[in-house]
């Protein structure tokens, strides 16, 4: 602004001097409101969530390692915050285990990483080769019955990288396999099944 004169003596601006409506959220950094600034219960929100679901009959053959048994069942899912919760849920629809010692946990890795097991928030971390997240129920291989189960957790990820979300299966028996997404018999087509669904939610803080 041009003056005649002498220019004036700059004055603190106060919050007098600014209306309503006169600053943009564009002209806010992204760091400039701390949570502590925020109202009760602002913080906590669902910020993104992806999901999927694989119908696919797949089977995992008597062994000691924990397994992926498809890409498919894979979730990427890329923090907004380090400070965000990552709520995972998987929904087997149909899964069972003819061998009588048969686990699922869920891996997760950072980017193109190596994979390593979820610790759920609150608990130690006790997940190890030898113990998973869920244990899977046992039939005899003369009984083809069928079961849904889920795997529900908060992980704390401390990352804004992509993350990697997969369960991985282990059939530590001499014998019998391990199942997910078949039905009754398996080998009749019109006997009912149930696919699996799955989904994760980044949690604000």
């Amino acid at each position: 602004m041009s003056y005649i004169g002498k220019t004036p003596t700059a004055v603190p601006l106060t919050s007098s001097d600014i209306t309503n409506g006169i600053i943009t959220t564009a002209k806010i950094a992204d760091d400039a409101i701390s949570a502590a600034k925020l109202a009760s219960g602002v913080g906590g929100k669902v910020l993104q969530v992806v999901q999927g679901s694989f119908a696919t009959e797949s089977s995992l053959a008597n062994g000691e390692t924990y397994t992926a048994l498809s890409t498919s069942l894979d979730m990427v899912i890329t923090p907004s915050a380090t400070s965000s919760k990552i709520l995972i849920c998987y929904n087997f629809g149909v899964i069972d285990c003819d061998a009588d010692q048969g686990a699922v946990k869920i891996r997760f890795k950072i980017a193109s990483g190596s994979y390593a097991d979820v610790t759920p928030i609150g608990a130690s971390s006790h997940v190890n080769e030898n113990k998973g997240h869920m244990g899977l129920n046992h039939w005899s291989a003369n009984y083809r019955h069928q079961a849904g189960a889920s795997i529900t957790m908060v992980h704390s990820p401390s990352s804004t990288s992509a993350l990697t979300y997969t369960p991985f299966f282990v059939n530590a028996s001499s014998s019998g396999d391990t199942f997910i997404n078949r039905n009754e018999r398996f080998t009749d087509a019109s006997d009912p099944t149930a696919p699996t669904f799955f989904y994760a939610m980044e949690i604000g803080a």
